[in-house]
């Protein structure tokens, strides 16, 4: 059985935590489906809408890569007519909730219809926004695949949030089309040497070594600079760290790799967390020939990496430009 939850957000700037409401709804017009898990129910208070004729809870969810730490969840009734909780007395629907809580996570998929919130790329899903130095807003997502005998196979998804004042760097291109843009290198081109911050999401679907990831991205970078002769002992050095870096990962399903770009350094952090459980390991990369070239990969237009991700920003950047 599957519970749908619409769940809308505010801040509690005095606890200094995001909270969030949420009404259940078994509507299935309803969009926008996320797959979740709450990892951990830590506390549960529960407490009567007369208004609303909801019952609702706070519900503390952790250790979910794609709910931020100390975020409430305020559960609606639902979850009280799916228990078979007929009264209305609070300390035996918390009671009853306390004993049906591993039957929930273990038996309910729950699936959280977060509309105009999150953005689904296959099932993996990935928030609008995100807060590194500022607030970066994702700006284009997609896929890396291969398809062998018409079987396409799914390995990475991909997420880019950029700060949305990298729009005044590129009215240049105002009135384009996704599909004028999408073909157009100069435009990444100058997407890629804004001066602002970007930050790539990337989820894994199907696993693969780390080893093997690496040896992929060092020889994409090798080439791009061997083809404009930057390829020194320096670049070579910054390679092999991150090679080194990445070799002993094991990337398992649901794993993250990040990147982090800041637009006041021509450096970047690479990020690593298994299946999203763990605190990311990190490295920083210094060397800024290799860092321009890990951008263009990433972002370089009809040459990048994911055409799928280079479509979506290109889209998202013509709708940008035309307001």
């Amino acid at each position: 059985m599957q519970t749908e939850i619409v769940i809308g957000w505010h801040k509690n700037e005095e606890e200094n935590l995001t909270l969030t409401w949420v009404a259940v709804s078994e509507d299935p017009e309803i969009p926008c489906f996320i797959n979740s898990k709450l990892m951990a129910l830590k506390m549960m208070n529960w407490t009567e809408n007369e208004e609303e004729n909801l019952t609702l809870t706070w519900v503390a969810v952790s250790e979910d890569p794609e709910i931020p730490p100390n975020f409430w969840v305020k559960v609606g009734n639902v979850f009280h007519n799916l228990m078979g909780c007929q009264s209305r007395n609070l300390d035996e629907i918390c009671f009853k909730f306390r004993d049906m809580r591993s039957f929930i996570i273990h038996f309910f998929s729950i699936s959280f219809i977060v509309c105009s919130k999150m953005v689904m790329v296959d099932d993996i899903s990935f928030p609008p926004h995100i807060t590194t130095t500022k607030p970066l807003s994702l700006l284009g997502y997609g896929l890396t695949d291969i398809e062998i005998h018409f079987l396409q196979i799914k390995f990475t998804a991909i997420g880019v949030y950029i700060d949305p004042e990298i729009v005044a760097h590129l009215q240049k291109w105002k009135g384009k089309s996704g599909s004028e843009l999408a073909g157009d290198d100069e435009f990444f081109d100058s997407l890629i040497s804004a001066p602002v911050d970007k930050y790539l999401r990337i989820v894994v679907i199907k696993e693969i070594k780390g080893s093997q990831y690496g040896v992929q991205l060092e020889s994409a970078v090798r080439d791009r600079l061997a083809a404009d002769d930057k390829y020194e002992e320096e670049e070579e050095e910054a390679l092999n760290q991150i090679v080194e870096f990445l070799q002993v990962k094991y990337f398992k399903k649901d794993s993250v790799l990040t990147f982090s770009f800041p637009a006041t350094s021509n450096t970047a952090e690479i990020g690593f967390s298994s299946e999203g459980k763990e605190e990311p390991k990190t490295m920083k990369v210094e060397n800024g020939n290799v860092v321009e070239m890990m951008k263009k990969w990433y972002l370089g237009g009809t040459t990048a990496y994911s055409p799928s991700t280079i479509l979506s920003l290109a889209n998202s950047f013509s709708l940008e430009l035309s307001k």
